[in-house]
């Protein structure tokens, strides 16, 4: 695995060394040595963060013994050889993130799916922290922790501190299945995380990389308005892979038209707000998965874990403002687009000949 010399240099982001780890309660033992990274003014040692509330003065140099007496006495913790923790409380992943990088050292970055679930990508993060340091570096990996070095310029961002999104997208491609890859490059395009262009420069800049065309050929998918692994694979393998038209993606409920449809879709979601917290929604932020609009024909893709409870209710009152809108509704799931696409396709061509 290796990528063109072009990339930027390792950078941390402005002050994240002096403001993110103090936010999170973290002092490294040169800085408690040095008498830095202890806030500003005397400290009584009550309350969380590495500043006054440390117990130290602002300037104030700890020896070994008074840092040992911190430990024993569990007024701070040990996470890492040389790295405090100066609160009490529970310790979360961000904090046990941020301690990891700072074991490794100012220009390590979380990397792989500790990166993705920084950055929201994934929604738990794996039990080993993940991290990239530069090869010029000889890091001792605490337990808990995968270090990988690599000789390939990086940027990093945010804190915890975090290799970009685009790389972090990239470095995933490669291990990923292919509908977990194209569930996190739906997710990390559709919240404005990053552009299908910035991912694909990313991937450029990469001189190796084994899944170069799956991950081009999802970017074009995804840049088409899916926007989940079954949308991709609904595009990609039914209409994409049968020469069929793409249609037009994510359409708002409120451009289908019809009086009877508006007035219906305000019964949904007076009827979806009597079942539970406005069940039916406003049609106004409401879309259907995908439009074939000469042929006036709505295509919904149910994937089991979006299609459950309040969400299906929504689904079923979409469907009743299109249909009332002279709307043909056809709705598939993960059986008909994944093993069955040709069935499915020869289906979806004879609708769109029958309404054309």
């Amino acid at each position: 695995m290796s990528r063109a010399s072009s990339a930027a240099s390792p950078s941390p982001s402005p002050r994240w060394d002096e403001d993110g780890y103090a936010a999170a309660g973290l002092l490294t033992r040169a800085q408690a040595v040095a008498g830095s990274g202890a806030g500003s003014g005397a400290g009584s040692g009550a309350g969380p963060g590495p500043g006054p509330s440390c117990g130290i003065g602002s300037g104030t140099r700890l020896s070994d013994a008074a840092l040992a007496w911190r430990v024993d006495s569990r007024r701070w913790t040990r996470l890492h050889r040389g790295v405090y923790l100066t609160r009490t409380g529970p310790i979360d992943w961000h904090t046990r993130a941020c301690a990891a990088v700072l074991a490794a050292g100012p220009e390590a970055a979380l990397r792989g799916g500790s990166a993705a679930y920084a950055w929201g990508l994934v929604e738990r993060p794996g039990r080993t922290i993940e991290l990239l340091v530069p090869a010029t570096r000889q890091v001792v990996a605490p337990p808990g922790i995968d270090v990988r070095r690599t000789r390939v310029p990086y940027v990093v961002r945010g804190m915890p501190p975090r290799v970009t999104v685009e790389r972090t997208l990239v470095d995933l491609a490669q291990t990923l299945s292919t509908d977990e890859l194209a569930a996190i490059l739906a997710r990390a395009i559709g919240d404005r995380l990053t552009t299908r262009e910035r991912v694909l420069a990313e991937l450029g800049s990469w001189a190796r990389h084994g899944r170069r065309a799956i991950v081009r050929g999802m970017l074009s998918d995804v840049g088409d308005g899916a926007q989940g692994a079954l949308e991709v694979r609904f595009v990609r393998g039914v209409l994409r892979a049968h020469g069929l038209p793409i249609g037009r993606a994510q359409v708002p409920l409120g451009e289908l038209g019809g009086q009877i449809g508006g007035q219906i879709g305000e019964l949904g979601g007076q009827i979806g707000g009597q079942i539970g917290g406005q069940i039916g929604g406003h049609p106004g932020r409401q879309r259907m998965d995908r439009a074939f609009e000469a042929q006036r024909l709505l295509v919904e893709l149910d994937g089991l874990r979006f299609h459950r409870g309040r969400a299906l209710v929504t689904d079923r009152a979409k469907s009743r403002r299109a249909v009332a809108a002279d709307w043909a509704v056809v709705r598939y799931g993960w059986e008909e687009t994944v093993p069955h696409a040709c069935a499915t396709a020869a289906e979806l061509e004879l609708l769109l000949q029958a309404r054309g």
